[in-house]
């Protein structure tokens, strides 16, 4: 491969999955310091990317609404067709093709942008239209973000061998800078709760989270502020019911996606589900107790240093089995209240070791 003046790098896929993805957009700067690199993304993860210091130009593809609705192709190849007229040297789709729609969809986005080097995962048919390919296995058996680093460095990205970093805007914090000011006065820990969740099968029940929030205030004085997003406000509302000790805060339906990184990046400890919060949180700095249901950690487990993550899974036959509908699920409803309460408490004595030892 030569030297490219102008790359497109493709991440169409969740706001979890943008996090996870920006040590390999990072690996695709130091590889072409001087290259245009134009980064092609889900609309909705749009505000995570506003800041990225290693990107050029951020272009949103609404792929949702075009799944959705086809009338909204117009809009996408739209976009399309002005990624074409920057005459790109290399076009790289980071992320893995799932199913032959999206290597149907794929093949033609590549097709519309163009790139003399085309770079992506040889699955579902899509291997015919590059000339750089990822064999099928490629992303199996090892974590998202390792699998888009390399093939990163396939399109001659070169790893700084940091993990993966989160940006929100100014506006965030000094709007919500003084909340978190006041929970965390006194050097108490905030502790902040996820109880939504993309598929059904991967929430956990809300006495789960009430139960471990409650620990937290009252064996380590923890202040407790319960996450949510648009629609998981009554989620959101049953913890803060259910908690008999943590008296939390809501901030569900309040945040903005740049808001909630900034607010992520606030609390010392995040008790979630596996989600693109969780991370959010990771990157941002924070601590997470995860709990793990139908889908595999060794693929999406936090992205952290080792000592500020706790995964609980339990073991079932039937998983990992990734989906999204299940009569009983067993391996989140079976999952001990006791034990996501041990865990939380552990990082939160980890974390204040850490900052007490640093201090001296």
């Amino acid at each position: 491969m030569g030297k490219p003046e102008t790359l497109v790098v493709m991440v169409v896929a969740g706001i979890g999955d943008l996090v996870l993805a920006t040590p390999a957009l990072r690996a695709l700067r130091l590889g072409h310091p001087d290259a245009a690199i134009h980064l092609m993304t889900n609309s909705q993860a749009l505000p995570l990317t506003k800041n990225l210091p290693y990107v050029s130009k951020v272009w949103p593809f609404p792929v949702r609404d075009i799944i959705r609705d086809r009338k909204n192709m117009l809009a996408g190849a739209a976009t399309l067709a002005r990624l074409r007229a920057l005459k790109p040297d290399v076009c790289v789709n980071l992320f893995k093709v799932k199913s032959k729609a999206g290597a149907t969809r794929m093949k033609a986005a590549f097709a519309a942008i163009g790139a003399s080097v085309r770079v992506g995962h040889d699955s579902f048919g899509f291997g015919s239209s590059l000339t750089v390919k990822a064999p099928e296995d490629f992303f199996a058996n090892r974590h998202v973000c390792e699998s888009m680093l390399e093939m990163a460095k396939l399109a001659g990205g070169i790893p700084d061998g940091a993990g993966p970093d989160v940006f929100w805007d100014p506006e965030s914090e000094l709007k919500w800078r003084g909340f978190f000011d006041e929970l965390s006065e006194g050097g108490a820990p905030v502790v902040g709760v996820n109880p939504g969740g993309d598929r059904r099968t991967k929430r956990l029940g809300a006495d789960k989270f009430a139960a471990a929030a409650d620990a937290a205030a009252r064996e380590r004085g923890a202040s407790v502020v319960v996450f949510g997003g648009p629609g998981e406000e009554p989620a959101a509302a049953a913890v803060c019911s259910l908690a008999t000790h943590a008296a939390p805060a809501s901030l569900a339906g309040k945040l903005s996606l740049s808001d909630l990184a900034y607010a992520l990046g606030r609390t010392d400890l995040l008790i979630t589900t596996d989600s693109g919060p969780m991370h959010i949180a990771a990157a941002a700095g924070a601590s997470v107790v995860c709990a793990f249901g139908p889908d595999d950690p060794r693929l999406t487990r936090p992205v952290v240093p080792e000592g500020r993550s706790r995964v609980i899974k339990l073991h079932r036959d039937c998983s990992p089995c990734f989906k999204s509908d299940c009569e009983r699920p067993s391996c989140m409803e079976d999952i001990p209240a006791e034990e996501i309460a041990r865990a939380a408490v552990e990082l939160l004595d980890i974390r204040r070791a850490a900052r007490e030892s640093a201090e001296q």
